[in-house]
């Protein structure tokens, strides 16, 4: 019996471990893809305001500015907030299941 258990225990472990890196996974997926919408509104949204198309939010990339609209910007805000939140989840999961 204590055998079946410690086996049960064991393979939970490695679970939490594998679950752990998916995550670390994921996390590593939303500031990439963060780096990646950011390159194409840099390319693609204007560099002055336009009020009409709500575009009034400037950011400043490397000397380039680009005028933003409430939607882009949370976007970004919930790709970056995100991964780091299921970075820390995971990083959680990888210590706490050793």
């Amino acid at each position: 019996m204590n055998l079946l258990a410690s086996m049960r225990m064991e393979i939970r472990m490695k679970w939490n471990v594998v679950l752990a890196d998916v995550l670390i996974v994921v996390a590593l997926c939303g500031p990439l893809y963060g780096f990646a919408l950011e390159r194409s509104y840099q390319m693609s949204l204007p560099r002055s305001p336009e009020l009409k198309t709500g575009h009034v939010i400037p950011r400043n990339n490397h000397g380039v500015v680009v005028y933003y609209s409430e939607d882009e910007v949370s976007k970004l805000r919930a790709l970056w907030v995100g991964g780091a939140l299921v970075g820390i989840v995971a990083g959680l999961i990888h210590k706490y299941s050793k």
